[in-house]
């Protein structure tokens, strides 16, 4: 790696400085120059060939893991699993190009169509008509749990009172 930097960066200092800067030896930094490629290096080099010759295989419409798959039924290839397919089509700069499915725009409604039901305001209203029955519990159990000098006290409404009051009231305040 250190290597590879100097190589990168030897136009703008002199190699002695950037041996030096990095500690390594200029012997190793040339010897480095002259050596082949790691097996690693030669494998990763293959699946870019690879990866790159099946992209183009496809008209840039495959992904990583169509890729892999027709890298691993093809002999002729160096094979690669899907996340070492799709590293190396993102160190290219390679993507799939996906298409959409088709979906209609329009502006006319159907009238034979009808509409799906409001689930979430039914659900609304029910627990707002179940809420007075809880309200109901919840009293009875604080007043039945509350003592003043000895005595208990008593919660004697009911959900349906409570739901009765509150439709009433709910009416006088339309009219």
């Amino acid at each position: 790696m250190k290597y590879a930097w100097i190589t990168q960066h030897r136009d703008l200092y002199s190699i002695v400085l950037l041996c030096e800067a990095l500690d390594v030896s200029k012997a190793g930094y040339y010897d480095s120059l002259r050596r082949e490629p790691s097996p690693r290096a030669q494998r990763r080099e293959r699946i870019h060939a690879a990866v790159r010759a099946v992209h183009a295989q496809s008209q840039a419409i495959y992904g990583s893991f169509k890729i892999a798959r027709e890298l691993k039924r093809r002999e002729d290839l160096e094979s690669a699993c899907r996340n070492t397919v799709a590293r190396a089509m993102r160190e290219m700069g390679l993507s799939s190009r996906v298409s959409k499915a088709f979906t209609p725009t329009t502006t006319k409604s159907d009238p034979t169509k009808q509409a799906a039901p409001n689930v979430l305001a039914t659900f609304m209203v029910t627990l707002g008509i179940w809420s007075a029955w809880a309200k109901v519990r919840r009293n009875r159990f604080f007043y039945g749990n509350t003592t003043l000098m000895g005595h208990g006290f008593d919660y004697l409404a009911s959900g349906a009172t409570i739901l009765l009051d509150f439709h009433i009231a709910a009416h006088d305040r339309k009219h």
